[in-house]
């Protein structure tokens, strides 16, 4: 495979347990497969080196959501209230309420504590 740090992982975020370098020697291959099997993950140490030291490429906003949406999210985050959050941005309650709808469906958050662990687990707080 290739040695990008970036494709290593778009491979394990999609579910693969192995990663190795096309250069990988039999001995390599066969431990990473072992490991699978076991149900462990195994990263050509190399590699693994540089995808724990090179900083991840954002690109865009997290989980798709949209600019408006990452405010609200961090407004949220920050103990505001959606009347105040209404206040602040120019909006109604009632669209502030609809964006956090879509803010929760698409982050997969059930309640205001999830959704601000999720803007501290993403750096939008601060």
């Amino acid at each position: 495979m290739e040695d990008e740090p970036r494709f290593a992982r778009q491979a394990l975020r999609a579910g693969a347990l192995a990663f190795v370098l096309k250069e990988a020697a039999d001995a390599e291959l066969e431990e990473a497969v072992h490991a699978a099997i076991a149900g462990e993950p195994y990263l050509n140490p190399r590699l693994g080196a540089r995808v724990a030291t090179e900083p991840e490429e954002t690109t865009g906003a997290p989980d798709g959501l949209s600019d408006r949406e990452l405010e609200v999210l961090r407004l949220v985050a920050l103990g505001y209230t959606n009347g105040e959050i209404a206040n602040d941005l120019f909006l109604s309650v009632r669209t502030v309420e609809s964006h956090r709808s879509h803010i929760q469906h698409k982050t997969g958050a059930t309640s205001r504590a999830e959704l601000v662990s999720y803007a501290r687990e993403h750096g939008l707080c601060g």
